[in-house]
């Protein structure tokens, strides 16, 4: 694989948080980054990375976000 690290929203610089996406903002406060790369096949893949835990991966950035969004719900509701 090519890896193509990006851990920040394409379009965005990264360390900006104006108008950011706001499961990206709670995801980063909890130590999640969100990166790109390429495999070697040219797919893009998006993949939330904390520590050595598990890296979910997606095609999509649109799903990855949707994906984290309901991992943080979910866990919100364990917590409280």
């Amino acid at each position: 694989m090519t890896a193509i690290l990006e851990p920040h929203l394409p379009g965005s610089p990264a360390g900006d948080e104006s108008g950011a996406d706001p499961v990206l903002t709670e995801a980063r406060s909890l130590g999640f980054d969100l990166a790109s790369y390429e495999s070697e096949a040219g797919q893009l893949i998006f993949e939330w990375r904390r520590g050595d835990e598990p890296r979910p991966q997606f095609v999509t950035q649109r799903v990855a976000l949707q994906w984290m969004q309901e991992f943080l719900a979910s866990s919100k509701l364990r917590a409280g």
